[in-house]
């Protein structure tokens, strides 16, 4: 199982300038991973990805991972 959601960027033409995964659940039946995504005013986009087991009751935020990604006025998703 598979949701995911995605920031794309396009020029005035319509093409794509870049295109980024910054959240979703995604399950394979042993694993739940769940990706959540917020902005702030500056463009920056804060990601944190939990995993757990399909089995566990209680999430472990020690397995929680956390990102930034910012959104670039020409258009470019960067890692920042």
């Amino acid at each position: 199982m598979e949701y995911e959601y995605f920031l794309t960027t396009a020029d005035k033409k319509g093409s794509i300038i870049d295109t980024r995964r910054i959240a979703g659940l995604f399950s394979d039946n042993t694993t739940i991973l769940r990706m959540v995504a917020t902005t702030d005013n500056d463009w920056i986009i804060y990601i944190i990805i939990g995993e757990t087991t399909a089995d566990d009751a209680i999430f472990d935020p020690k397995s929680t991972k956390a990102f930034n990604i910012e959104l670039l006025a020409d258009g470019k998703i960067i890692e920042s």
